[in-house]
């Protein structure tokens, strides 16, 4: 058992393993690695780890920022993983404009009919 069925733990062990492996092998500052740490910080987030999730989180997008320039859509993905780690802990006033920054990155990049 593990992230899709809900074993956290278990999940976060090994995407703890894989960003060491991927750090080792190619990198601190590789889509790999950011890619990663997004999926740690998603299970760390589950916990409600908000801290930890949000220092993953911002340096995923730190990488994905310099590697894919402003207008990515993973760029809108990793801001709006943040404002997720704030909307869960109710902090709606900060939430908001990043959801809305990261909405106008994905219209921007993939237009408005898309769904």
């Amino acid at each position: 058992m593990s992230f899709a069925a809900g074993d956290w733990k278990a999940s976060e062990g090994y995407f703890r393993e894989a960003l060491a492996m991927y750090r080792k092998l190619i990198g601190d500052e590789s889509l790999p690695v950011a890619t990663t740490m997004n999926d740690l910080a998603l299970v760390l987030n589950s916990q409600e780890r908000f801290e930890e999730a949000e220092a993953f989180y911002r340096e995923s997008l730190a990488i994905r920022r310099k590697s894919l320039g402003a207008d990515h859509p993973l760029i809108a993905q990793s801001i709006n993983n943040i404002a997720m780690v704030y909307y869960r802990q109710k902090k709606y006033a900060q939430a908001e404009p990043m959801f809305q920054e990261a909405l106008a990155i994905n219209r921007k990049a993939v237009g408005t009919s898309t769904p």
